[in-house]
């Protein structure tokens, strides 16, 4: 069996977002991941990886891509499709609009007036960057595989490609 960690995709720019955390900035700029679903109701760690494409609306929003330096957007783009990050993420909870846009830097209340559930994410650290991997089962007598790309929601990555970025002192 092979030792795995689950991981969640994200788009650019909200991973960079959130991986700035990791970077030592005094204001963590979003601290709240939020989807449209519930994707899970316990906290735990979780990889996080970022999508082979980039939100093009965020990436050109005020509160969003706006917020990124030429640095911080660089990094973005040369990690698309890759692991980037680990954090402790909390369960799910429907979110308060009003109170969670600002963490989340995203409206909480979408336009058709349905809420987004909302994950609090902290201990951020990011990740020696390698390209996304998943694991899956190979075949019905349980035999794992692992196979290139990554997934919507959480999947399973090898915990043997994951390694903290150790930060000078």
């Amino acid at each position: 069996m092979i030792e795995i960690y689950d991981a969640l995709c994200l788009k650019e720019p909200w991973l960079e977002l959130i991986l700035l955390a990791a970077d030592g900035v005094t204001i963590n700029i979003k601290t709240l991941e939020t989807r449209t679903k519930c994707l899970r109701k316990t906290a735990g760690e979780l990889v996080l990886v970022s999508s082979k494409g980039y939100d093009e609306e965020a990436w050109v929003h005020p509160w969003c891509g706006g917020r990124l330096d030429a640095a911080a957007k660089k990094r973005a783009l040369d990690g698309l499709g890759k692991l980037r990050g680990i954090a402790m993420v909390g369960g799910f909870r429907v979110g308060v609009p009003g109170v969670d846009d600002q963490a989340a830097s995203i409206q909480i209340r979408q336009p058709d007036g349905e809420l987004r559930f909302v994950a609090e994410v902290s201990n951020v650290r990011r990740l020696v960057e390698v390209p996304t991997v998943r694991v899956r089962p190979k075949d019905g007598a349980g035999n794992e595989v692992v196979v290139p790309g990554g997934g919507q929601g959480i999947f399973r990555v090898p915990a043997n490609i994951v390694q903290i970025v150790r930060r000078a002192v």
